[in-house]
């Protein structure tokens, strides 16, 4: 009898120890399923959601909220678009900075993070930096500001005058050093490159002229000029606006008042 009592408890606590083992084995297993399903749900987000890694954690200047009723028609804003040189040395406002920057590369659809010009993949590697001469936007300090779409907020980059800089590597173009401001398309390659191979490189471009494209038309609502100048020295500009390597500027936008 004893020795059946011995084995019935030696038994109980063998099945006890199997049933904890199995629990802590169920455990087990439904944890690491968590991480690994977290682990691909942030993969998938990740590359579904634009980036927001280049919005370095600076102070930001808020700019005000772009209006959405344009004073003219697209059509019409298409029919009257030329290209300007001739510059007053009238200030730009905020509010026109605000809708210009918005206008190429503000966020459209805040849900999705979806920008104002079509984007391969939702890749976004173009950046815009604002370069403001002395007096040039009411309210804002000479200097170079990059374009923060998710916060709709500039955030400065170098502080002073570099418009005579940015005009000797714009090869002496002087309408880049008269306008009030200039808007500078920068881009990285690679946040797109790394998705679609060399064939990426083709995206950003086409993006380049979506966005200036847009810029064009937006600034022609506001009655004031621009021209998209592509013959300048890559590396000076570069220097100029104190861009990183990998950031490469595509066009130049001298903006400002038209000289009748």
């Amino acid at each position: 009898m004893v020795a059946a009592n011995l084995y019935t408890s030696c038994f109980r606590g063998f099945v006890m120890k199997q049933t904890v083992l199995r629990r802590k084995s169920v455990l087990a297993i439904l944890i690491i399923a968590v991480v690994v399903l977290g682990g691909v749900l942030y993969a998938f987000w990740g590359a579904r959601k634009p980036s927001r890694t280049h919005e370095a954690s600076q102070d930001l200047i808020p700019l005000p909220e772009p209006t959405r009723e344009g004073g003219i028609t697209v059509e019409k804003a298409i029919a009257q678009r030329r290209s300007v040189r001739d510059f007053t040395g009238e200030s730009l406002s905020l509010g026109e900075v605000s809708l210009i920057l918005w206008s190429g590369q503000g966020i459209t659809e805040p849900g999705l993070g979806l920008r104002a010009a079509p984007s391969a993949g939702a890749t976004y590697p173009i950046t815009l930096y604002l370069v403001v001469g002395e007096g040039g936007v009411e309210g804002l300090g000479a200097g170079v500001y990059g374009y923060a779409p998710e916060s709709h907020a500039l955030r400065r980059a170098v502080t002073g005058d570099v418009r005579e800089a940015l005009q000797d590597a714009a090869l002496g173009q002087w309408w880049v050093g008269a306008a009030p401001v200039t808007v500078v398309i920068a881009a990285d390659y690679k946040r797109t490159t790394q998705r679609y191979g060399e064939r990426g490189a083709r995206y950003v471009d086409n993006e380049v002229g979506c966005v200036a494209e847009n810029i064009y038309l937006e600034v022609e609502s506001l009655r004031l000029g621009t021209v998209l100048v592509g013959a300048f020295d890559d590396e000076r500009v570069q220097a100029a606006l104190s861009l990183r390597a990998e950031m490469e500027p595509r066009g130049l936008m001298p903006i400002g008042h038209v000289k009748r």
